[in-house]
């Protein structure tokens, strides 16, 4: 668990998560919950998670978001970006796009408050049309994280000190005989987050 907190840890100091930070996270797989926990450790006072999986949902909220959004494949994203700035109650002032899809950015873009900062968190696979009018217009830095940077030691310190309760995510253990049901579990169970497999 310390690789992908390591990364969400990397994510939040680019993003430059601080006390006060208003927090918006398109995704709720491992890495999206992980962002989660590093910006409430980090001082963030109003988190929101979107997501079409509502029991993913209930874990953004176990690892400290304070609202949550169902997403519905037929919402638009400037009707979107109207509703997290009523449930919030502000704009958010960093978005971390998790899902690495197109969708999950333009929702980003429409989102973030003026002179905020969006990280994309994951390389997407594929070559995306953005309205970079409009995050040019309100002045939006658009990032992006594809490594941990050196963050392995402060991510072992922040499990050890239960600054981010990283075994909340784990869906799974096996050891290593009975990899294959790891794989299969993942495979098959769409509120799946993350799987241990142990070699001792």
């Amino acid at each position: 668990m310390v690789q992908p907190l390591s990364m969400a840890l990397h994510a939040c100091n680019r993003a430059e998560v601080s006390a006060g930070s208003h927090v918006l996270v398109s995704g709720a797989g491992c890495m999206g919950l992980l962002c989660v926990g590093v910006a409430k450790a980090m001082g963030a006072t109003k988190i929101m998670v979107m997501d079409e999986n509502e029991e993913l949902l209930k874990k953004a909220c176990e690892m400290g978001a304070d609202c949550t959004m169902v997403l519905n494949c037929d919402t638009d994203a400037a009707s979107l970006a109207k509703k997290v700035e009523e449930d919030m109650g502000c704009c958010p002032s960093v978005s971390f796009e998790c899902t690495c899809t197109q969708k999950g950015m333009n929702n980003c873009i429409h989102a973030t408050n003026a002179c905020g900062t969006i990280m994309q968190v994951g390389a997407c696979s594929e070559e995306v049309t953005l309205p970079l009018y409009l995050a040019t217009s309100n002045e939006i830095d658009i990032k992006g994280i594809c490594c941990s940077a050196n963050c392995f030691p402060t991510a072992i310190e922040m499990i050890e000190n239960d600054m981010v309760c990283v075994n909340k995510l784990i869906s799974k253990c096996c050891d290593f005989d009975h990899y294959q049901d790891a794989f299969d579990f993942l495979h098959n169970n769409d509120d799946c987050i993350c799987c241990v497999v142990s070699c001792c």
